[in-house]
């Protein structure tokens, strides 16, 4: 399960950096595996960075400031973020994380689908992704952001919180609704998306300091709604422009569930780090190593030269594992 956000721009308003960066940290309770943005430029291209960092890290890092200097513009239409807690597809390879492009769509996806095997299958369309998620961004490419594409995805089963981005249709997104949450909000000129309302709450509040303190103000001129749950939205640059039923659900109520992202991390992460060195060669043993800087363990294979490895966060060479330090 993991947390999504983005912005569609209206009016003459920028899309800035500060609010992505928040809509993604803000979701980071939800998922912490990995973190993605994709931009929609006005002439229909598409933009992405992801990593197996996370939110925080992220955006915190050297690719991140030099993407969005370089990437994000002032007519840049449309942005999505994501946070993923990693289900199916190691997060190690970078196809698996969020956003989803293999040569067209970029799709973020949040909720689990249990019947991707079967649908990659009998639609005959082609895997870029072990993820369960990657099913989406199939259908997308094949059909577009049409009310086929969205027949279609009704044969998925399980949970499903998306949006999609077509480079072929500038200026349009796809926003998708079926038992996972998305909470929408809204300036003159600005149209905000995340999977909780708080989330919107703090990207969209300006801070202050005084006093030595950092407050957040109300903004009055911000309104909050909620995404129809069974629903697909067609967004354009007249606002909403196309609405279909999409029930990947069962029509049935979610519950969200109870998070234990922070819970086990280093173990998760070495977990990754040790499938990710067995998807070459399956006997491989594992030792740890770890990052001066972060402070950080991580595990490699015992065969490979520690000089070759960097820390995944802050990018410094790993070093041997100091006695002082357990992993």
């Amino acid at each position: 399960m993991c947390g999504i956000g983005g912005v569609v721009r209206f009016g003459n308003t920028p899309i800035t950096e500060e609010v992505l960066s928040m809509l993604l940290v803000k979701n980071m309770h939800r998922g912490n595996d990995a973190s993605g943005v994709a931009l929609s430029q006005a002439d229909g291209s598409i933009d992405v960075l992801k990593d197996d960092s996370t939110p925080w890290q992220f955006v915190k890092s050297k690719e991140w400031i030099s993407f969005m200097e370089e990437k994000l513009k002032p007519d840049t239409w449309a942005a999505m973020v994501h946070a993923r807690a990693a289900t199916g597809g190691n997060p190690r390879e970078n196809k698996n994380n969020h956003p989803l492009i293999s040569g067209c769509c970029a799709i973020i996806h949040n909720g689990v689908i249990r019947n991707d095997d079967y649908l990659f299958k009998d639609l005959k369309l082609d895997r870029a992704a072990a993820t369960d998620s990657d099913i989406i961004r199939a259908i997308a490419d094949e059909h577009g952001l049409t009310p086929k594409a969205v027949d279609i995805m009704n044969r998925i089963g399980g949970g499903v919180a998306s949006c999609i981005f077509d480079p072929r249709k500038p200026k349009q997104l796809m926003l998708m609704r079926s038992g996972n949450p998305i909470c929408l909000a809204s300036t003159e000129d600005m149209l905000y998306f995340a999977s909780e309302k708080n989330t919107l709450h703090v990207a969209l509040k300006p801070f202050h300091e005084r006093f030595n303190i950092w407050f957040q103000a109300n903004r009055p001129d911000v309104a909050f709604g909620t995404f129809p749950d069974h629903t697909a939205w067609l967004i354009g640059e007249r606002g909403l422009e196309w609405h279909g039923k999409f029930d990947s659900f069962g029509g049935g109520k979610y519950n969200e569930p109870t998070r234990r992202v922070f819970e086990g991390y280093d173990w998760r992460q070495r977990e990754f780090d040790r499938k990710a060195g067995q998807d070459t060669k399956s006997d491989t043993e594992m030792r740890d190593v770890w990052c001066p800087n972060c402070k950080d363990t991580r595990c490699i294979p015992k065969d490979k030269d520690v000089k070759d490895f960097h820390c995944k966060y802050c990018k410094t060479p790993v070093t041997e594992l100091p006695q002082t330090v357990t992993a």
